[in-house]
């Protein structure tokens, strides 16, 4: 008896495990065709995989976030509002999620919403203080018209990046665009004050 129910465990977990790798097969073939930008306008072939995903893990955060990704770049309003309930699962799994606060912001971001914008950047930095949040933030700020607050953003964002661990090619595009920005800001404070 003692052997038959170890062979009955044996091939549920066997089962279990199988079902769970397959979820994890369909996110990492929509991760792969995401990242070599292997789609089509609508990413249907990615969200596709990536629907499939949830039917083995409902808790995979990043299926949630990668869908929310998707479907921010989609057109129209009704397909935005899916990504927001797909970013809003992915906070739900994993409220220390800061790629998920950072998507979020982006999204508020596309819409012209800049103040929530930035209380998602917020929480993205409050977890992670990476160089590419405090970018955003300045972006952000800057649109609001918060120019010294943008700037000092950038500061550190330039700060972060130069001890960052990215290729030289990378990091030297990325500090052009902030060191940009930096003189952009500058300009900027410096019209605003001979006013």
């Amino acid at each position: 008896m003692k052997k038959v129910l170890f062979i009955v465990l044996a091939l549920y977990g066997f089962r279990m495990y199988a079902q769970v790798d397959s979820g994890n097969y369909y996110y990492q073939t929509a991760e792969q065709l995401f990242t070599e930008q292997k789609y089509d306008n609508d990413y249907s072939l990615i969200k596709r995989n990536l629907r499939k995903s949830l039917q083995f893990d409902t808790l995979n955060k990043y299926v949630y976030w990668r869908l929310a990704v998707c479907y921010t770049y989609t057109s129209g309003y009704k397909k935005r509002d899916s990504a927001f309930r797909y970013i809003n699962k992915a906070i739900e799994i994993d409220s220390l999620f800061d790629k998920a606060y950072s998507t979020k912001a982006k999204m508020y971001a596309i819409k012209c919403d800049y103040e929530n914008a930035i209380i998602e950047i917020n929480r993205a930095i409050r977890i992670l203080p990476y160089y590419y949040y405090y970018g955003s933030r300045a972006r952000y700020s800057e649109e609001l018209g918060l120019y010294y607050l943008a700037l000092n953003d950038v500061n550190i964002a330039i700060k972060l990046l130069k001890s960052e661990k990215i290729d030289e090619q990378s990091k030297k595009m990325q500090l052009t665009l902030y060191q940009n920005q930096r003189k952009r800001l500058i300009l900027k404070i410096k019209k605003e004050n001979h006013k």
